[in-house]
């Protein structure tokens, strides 16, 4: 593999499109309309498959890493992650690694230990887990509850409450641990989210969840880079005006 092959993507060196006066108008944009909304804002840079988003993607953000007065970029393709399911973990995991300083490191491990624990709850909500939680076996209870023991009918009843208080728990916890190290950082953070086209749709729908409920945190900006057209059937018009006016 020659130089110029790992040599990194820049406007300079790369852009085949004039796509520089474009990602500055774009980060200038972004730097001032997410001050006026309340949490992270999200933008969908829509481009058809192929277009060169990911090119645009990486152009843009070794840009952006050499400005050290502007956001601070976090890279995340969402493709590597959907084999293995936990969108949450995929997003946690790159979120948590991008800061460096000593002052973040005991922050980032709470940070993981409460995202561990929430996955492992929502993965593992069956009757070992209940019974571990509560000494309940939800099994031999729901067989009891068919007979009609109103009893045993009760207990699992309580037990389903339990559980779902402890993960109500984890999960604001985790809300609270991300925006405090967010909050901790001086220059905004601008997550880009890549390849979401080419995941399975219930991963991608799963992704965007994941963001609207763990990352709506004020100081974070989402740009995902989508071609919506492979989950539309637009007419031929409304194919047209989808397309975002650039080339990336």
């Amino acid at each position: 593999m020659t130089d110029t092959q790992t040599e990194k993507k820049t406007f300079e060196s790369f852009d085949k499109f004039d796509l520089k006066q474009f990602a500055d108008q774009l980060t200038q944009y972004l730097l001032i309309e997410h001050q006026f909304v309340e949490g992270g804002y999200v933008l969908s840079l829509n481009s058809e498959f192929g277009s060169g988003k990911t090119t645009f993607f990486e152009m843009w953000r070794n840009e952006l890493a050499s400005r050290k007065d502007s956001l601070r970029v976090i890279y995340l393709n969402v493709w590597e992650s959907d084999f293995q399911g936990d969108a949450l973990l995929a997003i946690v995991s790159r979120f948590i690694d991008t800061f460096k300083d000593g002052k973040a490191k005991e922050a980032k491990q709470k940070i993981k230990e409460t995202a561990g624990k929430l996955s492992k709850v929502a993965l593992c909500l069956g009757n070992d887990v209940v019974q571990k939680l509560t000494g309940i076996d939800a099994v031999k209870a729901a067989q009891h509850a068919k007979g009609g023991d109103t009893k045993t009918e009760s207990m699992t009843g309580h037990a389903c409450f339990d559980i779902y208080r402890e993960k109500q728990a984890v999960f604001e916890e985790l809300r609270r641990q991300l925006r405090q190290l967010a909050n901790q950082q001086k220059r905004s953070i601008l997550i880009i989210i890549d390849e979401l086209d080419r995941c399975r749709p219930t991963y991608a729908i799963e992704f965007l969840e994941t963001i609207k409920h763990f990352f709506d945190i004020d100081g974070l900006i989402f740009v995902l880079g989508v071609d919506c057209l492979l989950y539309t059937s637009p007419s031929p018009r409304d194919r047209t005006r989808s397309r975002m006016p650039s080339s990336a």
